[in-house]
Parts: C-alpha cells; structure tokens; sequence
C-alpha cells in the first residue's frame, strides 16, 4: 500500500483522484477551503518514502505560488518523496497571461529539483467542472462570441489522468487527447440569437499584456484564447 499527499485536494480533479486512491492506498487530503487538513498540517507529517501530488494554485499570485511550491519541494526533498506537479497547457504559452506565466515559473521549479510534472489540458468529465463546465454554459447561451478564427481548445479525457500509474511514471508528461476549432465548440450550442465579435477587444488585452500582465476575466480570456492547432503536432 502507498502513501499518497494530495495538496490542492479542494479542486474537482484532485477529490476525483483522491476517490479512485483510495481504494488500494492510504490517501492524505490538504487544501485551504476546508476539504482535508489544511496546508500547515503537511509539513507537520512524516511523509517518509511517500508519493506529494500538487494541484495547488494561489489565484493571480506568482510570488504566492512559487514560494509555497519550493518549500513543499525542499521538504519532499527531505523525505525522499516522489513528487508530482500538475500542471497546465497554458505553461506553454508563458507570456500569454499571468496564469500562463505563474505555471512555466512552477514548472521551471520542478525540474530544477529533478521531478516531474503533468500538463493538462481543459479537462472533460461528466458532470463538467472548471473551466469545461465554463465552455459548456457559454455554449448554451443565445448570445454567440466569435473568436478569432485560429483559436482552438485542447482537451484532456479525466480517465486518461486518473488512469497514471504514478509509481511508474519516470518522466515529465503531456496529457492532450483532441482539439477542436474554438468557434466551433461554440456553435455546437443552441441557436445563437445575435453574435458579438471579441477578436479586437483580444487583440487589445495581449498589447495590454506585454506591460501588465492580465489578472481576473481578463487573464482568463486570453489563457482561453493562447493556443492554435499546431500544438499538439
């Protein structure tokens, strides 16, 4: 039986892990919204030989982020963990918003330290969660948003993550199983009663974005709208 430490256990993709763990090993849950221990708790524990899996993310923080991931490393370092950063398609793309930046700072980290991460792409599952769940209502609404014609969504099947096998899985990985053209994920909705077209106002935040880096609505529109389909060639 192994140990597991989930941190970020608060978030749908981790209890969604932390359920199928279970069943065969000693799963540890830590998060800051109440689900599990809190964070402090995870340093206090002997975690000797075990296996750290980090989903935490400290919204629009990168100072924030990398701190509190580099002293979760330092001290699985000390324990002689595996450990494991989940991470994002969008560190790809580090200039594309803050978000985008804060997960290539935390992977740069991660393999500094000589460990591993996993990029994931908008995740699927049924009933949707995050930023699916987000797609999915947008594409129900009357009102059609045109994107630029050469943004695409990349997607990522939640069995293909709860299926790793992490005691064997030896090298950094990219979890991408399909992509389709943004706009038509959109139109695959009800029928639109008039269309918005935003192409101009992205245009705008990436200009703004080369001095300040986009936080909120606006961070997230552009971490939407950073990918074509030539990324997962």
């Amino acid at each position: 039986m192994m140990q597991y430490h989930l941190l970020g256990a608060g978030s749908s993709i981790a209890k969604l892990l932390a359920k199928k763990l279970e069943s065969n090993n000693s799963v540890n849950l830590y998060s800051t919204s109440g689900f599990g221990q809190g964070l402090n708790k995870f340093f206090e524990n002997s975690i000797e030989g075990s296996v750290v899996i980090y989903f935490c993310n400290i919204q629009d923080d990168l100072n924030g982020n990398l701190t509190l991931l580099a002293e979760v490393i330092e001290y699985c370092k000390q324990f002689k963990c595996q450990f494991f950063y989940i991470s994002s398609i969008n560190a790809e793309t580090p200039d594309a918003s803050l978000y985008s930046k804060i997960k290539f700072e935390c992977e740069r980290i991660v393999n500094a330290n000589g460990y591993i991460w996993i990029r994931l792409a908008v995740v699927v599952a049924e009933p949707p969660f995050s930023s699916y769940k987000s797609l999915k209502v947008l594409r129900e609404m009357p009102i059609k948003l045109a994107f630029p014609k050469t943004q695409y969504l990349h997607f990522t099947d939640i069995n293909n993550f709860l299926n790793i096998d992490f005691s064997n899985l030896h090298a950094n990985k990219r979890l991408y199983s399909s992509s389709m053209r943004l706009n038509d994920f959109i139109e695959g909705g009800p029928k639109k009663l008039f269309k918005i077209n935003i192409g101009w106002l992205i245009g705008v935040l990436r200009k703004l974005n080369h001095f300040y880096l986009m936080k909120s609505i606006f961070g997230r529109l552009l971490t939407l709208t950073a990918f074509n389909r030539d990324l997962l060639k």
